[in-house]
């Protein structure tokens, strides 16, 4: 910032990571700094990410496809996808893959329900979720999914099932 007479001064100087002053980066010629220290910050944290660990966008779109694909086919889920269009399946799926993406620390904005209402009526039991967690392990080792990266998605789904099994 300038006073009236043009010179520069400071209101407050923070210190990023790398030790430089935020005074510096925004100082000019700084701004460019600034916005590649923002870049740089963002980039680690999506590279240590479950998102980025299983694979960004296409290896979890891959996983929710497989997976529904696979669920739909199974004699014991298959019921709640019967009577339904290819293109409300199609919906689902890729409502599915925004929230993975979102939930796991990927760029989205999900616009679907939250997972009690989605679920809601649809009566399923502790079986069916028993075969839908077989199933989701099946994936992932077919995708050769990590057991760190696995562990976590089990973490995470284990804290839905109070939402989703309702009968």
């Amino acid at each position: 910032m300038t006073d009236a007479g043009g010179k520069m001064r400071l209101v407050c100087i923070p210190v990023n990571r790398d030790g430089a002053s935020y005074a510096e980066l925004i100082s000019p010629g700084g701004a460019s700094r600034l916005a590649d220290e923002q870049f740089k910050l963002k980039e680690k944290q999506m590279s240590d990410s479950l998102y980025s660990r299983l694979g960004g966008y296409d290896g979890i779109a891959m996983f929710a496809t497989t997976l529904v694909g696979k669920a739909q086919k199974d004699e014991l889920l298959s019921r709640f996808w019967t009577d339904r269009g290819e293109d409300r399946i199609a919906r689902e799926v890729q409502l599915l893959i925004d929230y993975l993406v979102k939930e796991t620390g990927g760029q989205m904005y999900y616009t679907g329900r939250d997972m009690a209402l989605s679920h809601q009526g649809m009566g399923i039991t502790e079986a069916d979720w028993t075969r839908f967690i077989e199933i989701v392990t099946s994936v992932a080792g077919e995708l050769g999914v990590g057991p760190t990266e696995g562990g976590e998605v089990m973490a995470f789904l284990n804290g839905l099932k109070a939402d989703i099994v309702t009968a």
